[in-house]
């Protein structure tokens, strides 16, 4: 069984507190046409247990709704796939823009910095992380 979802432009945040890029899998491809493709690869239990830590933290620390509500439900979703599960995110052919910003780490650095209580750093963490999701969508929309 295979589920997909696609975005042509950007990576819903949920997404990003799936992976550490450290641990988990990183397949660099080139294209036909030497361009960089790049997919991420996870045991689905280890992404779920970085999503359920992501979705206490947002639990504890902000309103109800919004990023929490919307990390629940992805953690929700995940846990409805078998133990022996592989998560993938496919960047296609976004793959160099996505891999080149820093929103991914602004995901983990804003969610780390609310679980460790600094709310400065947690701010400053999505403020820089809203910024680059700004940006991606004015480029989307000159497109």
């Amino acid at each position: 069984l295979v589920y997909a979802q696609m975005g042509a432009w950007h990576v819903p945040f949920q997404w990003w507190l799936a992976f550490d890029e450290s641990v988990d899998q990183v397949i660099e491809e080139e294209g036909p046409d030497g361009s960089l493709h790049i997919r991420l690869r996870a045991e689905i239990m280890s992404a779920s247990a970085r999503v359920d830590w992501a979705r206490d933290v947002l639990a504890e620390s902000t309103p109800p709704g919004g990023a929490g509500m919307i990390v629940s439900d992805f953690a929700e979703w995940l846990d409805g796939f078998d133990f022996n599960s592989i998560l993938e995110l496919d960047l296609g052919g976004m793959s160099a823009a996505h891999w080149e910003s820093d929103l991914r780490g602004l995901v983990d650095e804003c969610v780390s910095a609310l679980g460790d209580d600094d709310s400065e750093r947690a701010a400053d963490a999505f403020g820089r992380y809203m910024h680059g999701v700004e940006s991606q969508r004015l480029q989307s929309r000159s497109n």
